[in-house]
């Protein structure tokens, strides 16, 4: 193989059109930019044939895949074992085969040369020839990055893992599903050094505006989404029309000076990423983190409240964002680095990585003559325009995206399914669609599992349907105003949850309907050439294994790798509305899930129960498998009265089985960690009259204020007893690591009624059972002692629904949700009080909500305070974990230095 290494290594510099397939579009576009003369940080790509040579070299066992590299193999996605199978024996066989060490040194020693102790290898999709040129572009995401040490061994081992999530399931499924044989798709990987960064982020510009978000030191904390990010959004006049890629790019239309943002946010950045060098486990401010390779340095609080770029280097990144942009022709999506950190020079931007959108001009890239080069550091070559009139049939200008909040990361592009009428639930929902309503009601979730992401026209960041969509992985935007009005059934859009904006896709050359890649070439119908289906979508797929959790972190985690968590005093607890992928969360560094919702766990046997009783009948039967969507909305439009009061003997047995079986999973999953499982908590909104004391049939005027909650149980004490004897049958079943919160305490009385009907259940016969309360509901503030009198053992603090009942905000309403956000000083102020006084009453306390894991600025003072626990959503466990360790590790050094 050795002499063949330097044919299948391109450096960024020399990459050729022709070489477009082998290394991919990323690599391409990178390279194009640096032999046009922009500062790209170096880098060479192992061409894809390398991958097939390593694939045709391995001892398949299995004949099936014995030509893999030219394989077109079908796998039958519909069967998720079958999926899961064979993605594991390939992943397998490329992890666990051997590389040619003549070939490793040649990769070796040019990684070293660039004197940086750790490199990343970034995966570079190319398609074959005749495909959808955009398409490698929109499954950024799908496949994931790797960090490690520039040494023959790492790099090995991050390049087979590279690979290998080609064939991951969820890789093979979109494959399949986009009509992609194996033999078309070509996989290069770019390799670049690491340095550390004085700052680094993302700038996405197109032809009217550009938006850049930053943060100091490496991006890790971006990509991850661990901090929020300073954000600055900038509009400017359209650029002038750009010529085919074939010829010299116009010169850039000079940035006004002094360009002001239309949108300037600068969030706290309590710590940043370096490279960890040899010293850095013990040094000052230093924390090793959970990836190899790199440490968390603390900030001191005067940076963490600056600006990661001041104002001339946020011009200097705009004007080189839109030289990019319009020597692409395209909008681009960019990421860039501001460095060195220490150096007697003056930091100079760089460009990491590049992705661009829609690519029209450039896609005739391949055959386009030799690519011209200009001085480095100046602007692109000062050719005019061969012809700045449109081609004919170009579609129409793509019109300015909508703009909410960003409620759940990541990207989607899907087909949409406006909803107007929220008291049915459309049972012929098609998978993978975009839901687009005014809000998100509870009892939607069984459709919300199925959609590919969701746009509303009112909520904030604490709102129901974006706690549902960053639990499911799915993006969501909310507070879209007129969304339901602009965006209409069957159109597509690309929804952006990173940056909270929603892009209306064109419609096709042809004047058809909209196309999920409207931009494909006329000569490339979807309909007769592999492309995209119009049944997937571009960055999730629906989750059929566990294998195909959404990507997360980039890729950059390898669970074998990383160090044991760090152990603190302040605990991390998890919260859980589903018993989905229960073997990866409870493998989470966590003591346990603090808080298990029964209202998302039970939402299908609800309905049940309300279909039944609402027959008439007396007794519900409830199926052991999952109700169907179809049967659920004919449940929900026909739901009109309340649930009984009283269930018979054998009825209350019945519904309390279903209910533990329900439970038993997560129980056994964490055992013996403790699982406190909050009993229901269902809205008149949610079922119509289920719990209410208004009309049957009738949403209470405030169902906020309404029959819900602990309070609730003594008008109708059926469902919450049924509740007590699951989980007394979970107990008798060995698991002893059950607790109980009761949701919305108001008083005193409903914790007495409460405590007495779960002593009766049986269920204090366990030594390890605890009764909680979510201390939500203001009152609480003044009366904890006497609710610890009457038997309280611990209180969990809801901060989404104590913040908008302390400041009279509804947060499902946007403007509401910004100008009170659960950070607001009120707020923290009735945290700190009942901390302190859980404390001097002895009692443990907790935080949930969304505040701990959006704001780790806060925790720090959480901590201090003597917080006994933070409970998140899995997908905040780690950024959540390190700071509290940041945290306590700070408030100790203080303590030592007085």
């Amino acid at each position: 193989m050795h002499g063949d290494a330097l044919k299948d290594l391109y450096g960024l510099g020399q990459i050729q059109p022709a070489d477009r397939t082998e290394v991919g579009d990323k690599a391409y576009y990178l390279g194009l930019l640096e032999q046009r003369g922009f500062p790209v940080v170096p880098g060479f790509v192992v061409g894809a044939r390398v991958l097939r040579q390593f694939l045709s070299s391995l001892d398949w066992q299995e004949p099936l895949f014995a030509d893999l590299p030219d394989s077109s193999l079908h796998v039958d996605v519909d069967r998720p074992q079958q999926l899961q199978a064979i993605a594991q024996k390939i992943r397998q066989s490329i992890l666990s085969g051997p590389l040619w060490d003549d070939w490793l040194a040649e990769v070796e020693a040019r990684a070293q040369q660039w004197q940086s102790p750790m490199v990343v290898l970034r995966p570079s999709l190319g398609l074959a020839a005749g495909l959808d040129p955009t398409f490698s572009g929109r499954m950024r995401g799908l496949l994931g990055s790797q960090i490690c040490e520039a040494s023959r061994g790492a790099i090995a081992l991050a390049l087979r893992l590279v690979w290998a999530d080609l064939f991951r399931a969820k890789s093979l499924f979109v494959w399949q599903r986009s009509r992609l044989q194996l033999h078309q798709l070509h996989l290069g990987v770019l390799v670049q050094p690491i340095q550390d960064a004085i700052a680094a982020g993302t700038a996405c510009v197109s032809p009217t505006s550009c938006e850049t978000q930053s943060i100091w030191g490496l991006g890790a904390a971006l990509a991850w989404g661990e901090l929020a990010p300073d954000r600055f959004l900038f509009t400017h006049p359209p650029a002038i029309h750009m010529p085919p890629a074939s010829q010299e790019p116009a010169a850039a239309e000079p940035a006004p000076r002094n360009l002001l943002p239309v949108v300037r946010q600068v969030h706290p950045k309590p710590y940043c990423y370096r490279l960890c060098q040899e010293s850095s486990a013990s040094a000052h401010n230093g924390l090793r983190s959970s990836v190899s390779g790199l440490r968390i340095e603390l900030l001191e609080p005067s940076q963490q409240q600056q600006p990661s770029l001041s104002e001339a280097q946020l011009q200097t990144l705009l004007a080189l964002s839109r030289q990019v942009q319009q020597t692409l022709g395209s909008s681009v999506d960019l990421e860039w680095m501001l460095g060195p950190l220490e150096s007697s020079e003056p930091p100079q931007f760089q460009l990491t990585q590049l992705n661009v959108l829609f690519p029209r001009s450039v896609a005739a890239a391949p055959g386009s003559s030799a690519i011209a080069t200009v001085p480095v550091n100046n602007a692109p070559a000062n050719n005019a325009p061969a012809n700045n009139a449109p081609a004919n049939n170009a579609p129409a200008t793509e019109p300015l995206p909508l703009r909410g909040l960003a409620a759940a990361t990541g990207q989607v592009s899907a087909q949409v399914w406006v909803v107007e009428d929220l008291s049915q639930v459309p049972p012929d929902f098609p998978a993978g669609q975009l839901l687009v309503m005014s809000h998100v009601p509870p009892r939607w979730l069984g459709l919300v599992q199925r959609a590919g992401g969701i746009v509303t026209e009112q909520g904030g960041m604490t709102s129901h349907g974006a706690i549902l969509a960053r639990e499911m992985g799915i993006p969501a935007v909310v507070g879209v105003a007129g969304a339901t009005q602009i965006l209409r059934t069957g159109e597509w859009v690309t929804v952006d949850g990173d940056r909270g904006l929603v892009h209306r896709l064109r419609t096709s050359p042809e004047g058809g309907r909209g196309a999920l890649h409207p931009e494909i070439s006329p000569e490339v119908s979807p309909e007769v050439s592999p492309g995209i289906s119009p049944e997937i979508s571009l960055d999730r797929v629906p989750e059929i294994a566990p294998d195909m959790a959404p990507v997360s972190r980039v890729g950059l985690d390898s669970p074998a790798t990383d160090p044991p968590p760090p152990r603190t005093r302040t605990q991390l607890l998890l919260a859980l509305g589903q018993a989905a992928d229960l073997d990866a969360i409870a493998n989470l560094p966590s003591e346990g899930v603090g808080l298990l919702r029964a209202e998302h766990l039970l939402m299908p046997l609800l309905h049940q129960l309300a279909s039944q009783t609402n027959r008439g009948r007396t007794i519900p039967p409830i199926p052991q498998a999952e109700i169907e969507i179809a049967e659920i909305s004919a449940i929900s439009a026909n739901w009109t009265g309340p649930f009984p009061a009283e269930f018979g003997k054998e009825a209350a047995k019945e519904v309390a089985e279903a209910i533990a079986q329900k439970i038993l999973p997560v129980a056994a999953a964490f055992a013996p960690r403790p699982v406190f499982y909050r009993s229901l908590d269902v809205r008149s909104q949610d079922l119509l009259g289920a719990f209410s004391s208004s009309q049957p049939g009738s949403p209470e005027p405030n169902p906020t204020l309404g029959m819900h909650g602990a309070f609730s149980y003594k008008n109708s004490p059926a469902w919450f007893d049924a509740e007590l004897l699951a989980l007394r049958q979970v107990q008798q079943a060995g698991y002893v690591n059950l607790r109980l919160i009761l949701p919305f305490v108001r008083g005193v009385e409903e914790v007495r009624f409460c405590r007495q009907r779960a002593l009766a259940t049986g269920l204090g016969d366990t030594p390890d059972f605890q009764l909680w309360i979510m201390a939500e509901v203001p009152s609480v503030l003044f009366l904890l002692p006497e609710l610890v009198q009457a038997g309280v053992q611990g209180i969990a603090i809801g901060s989404n629904d104590l913040a908008q009942l302390l400041l009279a905000a509804d947060r499902d309403l946007p403007h509401f949700s910004e100008a009170f956000p659960p950070r607001h000083p009120a707020v923290q102020r009735a945290i700190r009080h009942l901390v302190q006084t859980a404390r001097h009453l002895g009692i443990p306390c907790t935080l949930c909500g969304e505040l701990p894991g959006q704001h780790l600025d806060l925790v720090e003072e959480w901590v201090r305070c003597g917080i006994t626990a933070l409970c998140v959503a899995p997908g905040a466990a780690r950024s959540v974990q390190w700071a509290i360790a940041r945290a306590e590790t700070v408030i100790a050094e203080r303590e030592l230095l007085g």
